[in-house]
Parts: structure tokens; C-alpha cells; sequence
């Protein structure tokens, strides 16, 4: 899908109804939020995306809101205590999730076949913490980071990218 009917509507001054956030919905329904279910319950993520679309969303997001590998690395002191602790598909296991966000999304715009256009949005969030500015990298770090990040929405049938 392109991003041509959501920004026809805008264009028109027409209302463009995005989904809700996709970790709140999780925490909702009483499902831990940790690694964003995106491998462990990945039915469970695909249906949140469905029902927003069911619920009239002209734009779903995928489920990626601080999901890059630096995130996941801080929850660590060091490298040494991220070997201690035995989480050695760390290093992989960022872009795995990413790109299962983006297919989840895309699959559940498939399977809920809306009568209208239904754009995907890579949600992009801080690298650091969104809580604390003061953690955040250079700008030159940041594209670094954020480069690797951008590759699965483009060319994977995400239509749009939501720099929040």
C-alpha cells in the first residue's frame, strides 16, 4: 500500500485516525510487555493491530517503541554482565523483533482486508530512555543507529515512518 490515500485525506483536510499505543493496549489486556510478545505471542500483537483496524485506525503502527539494540543492551551494566547473565542472542535479537513488528502490522492489514486503505507506520522512538534527554546520543550516533533501525520499514510494505 502507499502512503497516497492518508495523504490525500490530509491534503483534503480530512481526519486520518491512528491506532492507539500498542504497549498500553498489551498492559491492558493483562500480557507482560516484555520483548513486545513479538516472538513469544505474536497472534496475540497480530490482534491488537486487528482490532484497531476493525476500530476504524486509517494508520497502525508497528509494535517497536524503544525496540533497537541499544535499548535492550542498557538493561545490562556492562558486556561482561550481559555475558554473566546469559543473553547471548542479544546482539540479533533487536532486528529480529524489528522486522517481526513491520510483518505482524502488514499481516494483520491482510487479514482484516478493510474496505479502506490502511497504512503502516515504523514507530520510531528515543534510543535512550524517553525520560531522560540528557542520555541522548550525538546526532552523528544517533543516524548511526537509526539507519539499521529504518531498513524494515522500508521495502517491507511499511508505508509510512512515524518519527516519534
Amino acid at each position: 500500500m502507499s502512503y497516497d490515500p492518508i495523504r490525500d485525506k490530509l491534503k483534503r483536510g480530512e481526519t486520518v485516525i491512528l491506532d492507539g499505543a500498542i504497549g498500553t493496549e498489551i498492559l491492558r489486556r493483562n500480557v507482560t510487555w516484555a520483548d513486545h510478545q513479538l516472538a513469544s505471542r505474536p497472534a496475540f500483537v497480530r490482534g491488537i493491530h486487528e482490532d484497531y483496524i476493525r476500530a476504524g485506525a486509517d494508520v497502525i503502527s508497528t509494535n517497536s517503541f524503544q525496540l533497537c539494540r541499544r535499548a535492550l543492551f542498557n538493561h545490562f551494566r556492562d558486556e561482561a554482565h550481559r555475558r554473566h547473565i546469559g543473553a547471548p542472542d542479544l546482539d540479533t535479537r533487536a532486528d529480529l523483533l524489528l522486522a517481526a513488528s513491520v510483518k505482524l502490522a502488514v499481516e494483520a492489514r491482510t487479514l482484516v482486508g478493510a474496505a479502506r486503505p490502511v497504512a503502516v507506520a515504523a514507530a520510531v522512538t528515543t534510543l535512550e530512555w524517553c525520560f531522560r534527554p540528557d542520555l541522548a546520543p550525538s546526532g552523528e550516533q544517533a543516524r548511526q543507529e537509526y539507519r539499521p533501525r529504518l531498513k524494515y520499514g522500508s521495502g517491507r510494505a511499511s508505508s509510512l515512518r512515524d518519527f516519534s
